[in-house]
């Protein structure tokens, strides 16, 4: 499937680890979350951030891009980042 490009005053709403609402800059690509897949964030009523459980931990796959936001300091990308870190089992990072 092709990136969804959208336009750039949308914002990612996230609801998982915490909600938070990130803004995009960049092409967001569409992510079909399967039955063992549940949906952590959408950009209006695509999911473009899925996680599964693993183990004692979660496999996160991300649509959008969070580390540019993250050099940029954005708040709201930090929070989401510094959730699913803590999300990780003491030890296991």
């Amino acid at each position: 499937m092709q990136p969804v490009t959208y336009e750039m005053g949308d914002y990612i709403g996230y609801q998982w680890p915490r909600f938070a609402l990130v803004r995009h800059f960049t092409r967001v690509s569409h992510i079909e979350p399967s039955k063992n897949h549940e949906p952590a964030a959408w950009l209006g009523t695509n999911v473009v951030a899925v996680r599964k459980a693993v183990g004692i931990g979660n496999f996160v796959i991300l649509g959008s891009a969070l580390g540019s936001l993250l050099l940029a300091r954005d708040e709201q990308a930090q929070e989401i980042f510094t959730g699913i870190l803590a999300d990780v089992p003491e030890g296991k990072l």
